[in-house]
This record gives C-alpha cells, structure tokens and sequence, in this order.
C-alpha cells in the first residue's frame, strides 16, 4: 500500500497543474457520466472482459450507480449496485470512524497510549520515553511497520493467515521501533488492524460487532460486513488478475480485521458516502467530522494523513480519499466536502481505480493519464539465460519470490501468490502481464545473480537471492 502516497503525489500534480481540464460537476451530469461508462468499458474489455466495474456518485442532487463486466466468469453475472466486493484498506476510514465516535462517547482519548488497552504481559515498544497513542495508530505515525515479521504467511493463501492475537503481542513485546514516535508518517496494515482490536478490547465486542451496532445500523447499510450470510456470498465477486487467473480470495484474520476485513456494495457505500459529506442525518457526524481534519503532513500542506483519511488541499482542490487492495481486488473512495460530492469504485481486478474515481469527482481529464498502462513488447531472448534466474529470492522476512522454467518459459511466484509468467523486455529485465510491474535481475562482478529489483505500483522493492 506504499502506492497509495505514490499515486497521491502524481495526482497533486495533475489536480493542481494539468492543463485542458473539463472541471465538469460529476453527479446527475449526463454528459460527464457517459465518459466514466465509456472509460470503464474500455478499462474492462481491453483485459477480455475478466472482471467487473461498478461506480457510485453522490451529491445534492441524489446519487446514481452504474457498472460494467462480471461479477465472476462462472457466474457470468454482470455487476451492479448490490454487487458485493472487498473493501480492503478502505476498511481503515471505518475503524477511525469508531474511533472517533468512542472519543465523542468519552469511552477514551486520542492520546490513550495503547498499552492501556492491552494485557499488561504485553510490553509495548516505546521510543526516547514517549509511548504509542491511539492517535498515532489512526495517522500510521506509530513506527510500526507496515506488516509483523511473525505474521507466518502460507505459499498456498493469501493475506495473513492465521495471525494470532499471541503472535500480535509476542511481537510487539520484541520490536524495537527504528524512529521516534509521531515523526513520520509511515503507512501501516499492521497498526490499524492493531487499533481495530483495540477499540474491540475496549468495547467488549467484536470487530465486526462494533462495525454493524455503530455505523452500519445507524447508515442503514445492511450488505457491509466481514463474515458473510450465504445469501451474501452469493453475490460476492471473484478477484482477477490482469492476465485472467483468479485469486484465491483475501482471508483477514479477526486480529486485523480493522486494516482490511470488509466486504461492501456500492450502494452501501454511497450511504457511506453520503454520511460523511452531510448530506444525511447522522448520529455519527460528530465523529465523522474528526475524522476529515488533517493531522500530519505527508508533502507539506497539500497532503496530509487525518484519522485514516488522506487529506488533498491545494489551491481550489480539497478532496479526502482512501483506496484500497487485496490481491485481486481495487477498491477507491473520495469525497469533496466543500461541493459535497462522493465517488465510489469497486472492481474484482488488481487494476488502478484512482484516476476513474478522481475524474468522476473532479471532471479534470488529465488525471486519467494515471491510469494509462501499456505493456512493453516482449524481446527474443535465448531460454538458456534463464537459468541463471532461477531459485528462491527474499523481499521482507515472510514473503519470497521463487523463480522457476518451464518449457522455455521464466515464471515467478509470490508467497500467498499464482504463479505468473515472466516477459523478457531485454535480457536481464522482465514484465508481468497479470500486474503492472517489472523484475530487474542484478548480477555481481563474476556473472552470478545476486538480486531481483521489483518495479510496481507500490514502488520499488529488493529480493535478495537466497537459493
């Protein structure tokens, strides 16, 4: 999820900079929606028709939602409103909200340090004697990393698999945190699932509890949830990757279901949406309104991190955003609180949403280039080289790339991951067509492969070669 600050800093550039924008108002505007109809479809044939789009738009004139694509190619059920998809890390913008409503309930404070609301054999890791907050754990400003190096990932499953509540605090009992609290803003799975079991401690409910009692009760959205009734499953997508293998399905354990755990439809999501604009009654609008204000800058005074939310303000542009992803699944949320205006864009594919969802909401067409993609074309290159790539490559403590041949042909696989095949765009760099992304194999001074550079969407990242 590095790739959510990425994408944000291209698109300051495109908001505030591009030229020849529409500036078009995106909801109940005929003409601007059928270009996103237009966009989507193009987005979703051009990878043969291996998933689904759907996009909703809110404002003070009503809301509309549209889509495009399947839901899964078994069912060949064309997505919609009530189509159900994983939330990923947009999950995060609902465990700050029951933060910020049990703020407003006086249950705790933002700056509670978190050891308050953990067994006390658990030692918390602190840092020139200042403690982790609750605070710091809502704007990823705690120190901790982005996942645990216990978190025990599987070859065969993803996400992380059976995490244990004792693996959680066996592990904060060991880390050494690598920089003072609260000075710098570091994007963390693991700290906000860790304060979604938190609030869980506190309240003496689960997560999933707290979620439905507190927000979806109150929105009325009945179809967003973590565990599913069968008749929810039902309509549940199935996650593609780009090149059409189907994902084995995201599996967030209870301990971390505040980072990533839930499962929603656009119109749920509209209601969400709505709720945190104003342009609904809600008793949680206090809470909500905590939750927009922006508490750390990330680049300067235009980006800054509130309580999950990222917070865009340059010049004539204020949008609050938050995306989200989980293996073969993209999801994005935005709002412009001053226009009162909402988009949602949910897809079963691991396809960027950010620049469709900020083109419904803003109207600026320049911002669409984020989402251009074309992969290079694959070069001639003798099958022999290949072996000298394969083995076992390590990129952080639990996850590996293993790098294989089969018949002429270089494939790689992730933990938790398919196996994809790799492209020669020359003869020591490659391309995946089931994600956007390369691998660049380094060698040292006597010929022999020591390293694999990973360019993707998140960043760029080293896999040492251990086998």
């Amino acid at each position: 999820m590095r790739r959510i600050v990425m994408i944000m800093l291209l698109l300051l550039f495109a908001l505030v900079l591009g030229a020849g924008t529409e500036n078009e108002t995106s909801g109940q505007n005929p003409v601007l929606e059928a270009k996103i109809k237009n966009i989507i479809k193009e987005r979703v044939d051009k990878y043969n028709k291996n998933f689904g789009i759907v996009i909703g738009i809110v404002n003070g004139n009503g809301s509309t939602v549209f889509g495009y694509g399947k839901s899964s190619k078994e069912s060949g059920r064309e997505v919609d409103g009530n189509t159900l998809f994983e939330l990923g890390s947009v999950t995060k913008t609902f465990t700050a909200i029951l933060l910020a409503d049990m703020v407003e309930r006086g249950t705790l404070n933002l700056d509670d340090p978190i050891e308050k609301f953990l067994p006390k054999s658990v030692t918390v890791p602190t840092r020139n004697n200042k403690k982790i907050s609750l605070f710091h754990l809502a704007t990823h400003t705690s120190g901790l990393p982005g996942t645990p190096d216990n978190s025990g990932r599987k070859d065969d499953k993803p996400g992380y698999v059976g995490y244990t509540e004792a693996q959680l605090y066996k592990f904060l009992s060991g880390y050494t945190l690598p920089r003072d609290i609260g000075s710098k803003f570091e994007y963390s799975n693991m700290g906000m699932g860790l304060l979604g079991h938190l609030l869980s401690r506190k309240a003496g409910r689960s997560y999933d509890e707290l979620v439905i009692e507190r927000i979806c009760k109150p929105l009325e959205m009945k179809y967003t949830r973590r565990k599913l009734s069968p008749a929810m499953k039902s309509r549940m997508t199935v996650g593609y990757y780009l090149d059409g293998q189907a994902s084995k399905g995201w599996q967030m354990p209870v301990v971390f279901a505040g980072a990533g755990g839930l499962r929603s439809t656009a119109n749920d999501m509209i209601k969400f949406l709505a709720a945190n604009i104003g342009l609904v009654k809600s008793p949680l609008w206090p809470a909500v309104q905590k939750t927009h204000v922006g508490q750390k800058n990330i680049k300067g005074d235009a980006l800054k991190v509130g309580l999950a939310w990222l917070v865009i303000h340059k010049d004539d542009v204020n949008i609050l955003l938050h995306t989200g992803g989980t293996e073969a699944n993209s999801s994005f949320i935005a709002f412009d609180p001053k226009k009162k205006t909402g988009v949602v864009v949910l897809s079963n594919s691991n396809s960027i949403l950010t620049d469709i969802g900020l083109y419904a909401l803003t109207g600026k067409r320049e911002i669409l280039k984020l989402g251009d993609y074309k992969a290079p074309e694959s070069v001639q290159v003798d099958p022999a080289v290949y072996n000298d790539y394969v083995g076992q490559y390590q990129t952080t403590p639990t996850f590996f790339i293993t790098v294989t041949t089969e018949n002429g042909r270089l494939f790689a696989q992730g933990t938790g991951q398919p196996k994809f095949e790799l492209f020669p765009e020359t003869g020591t760099k490659f391309f995946l067509k089931a994600v956007r992304g390369t691998v660049t194999f380094v060698k040292d001074s006597e010929g022999k492969v020591i390293k694999a550079i990973i360019h993707s969407s998140e960043g760029e990242e080293v896999s040492k070669k251990i086998k």
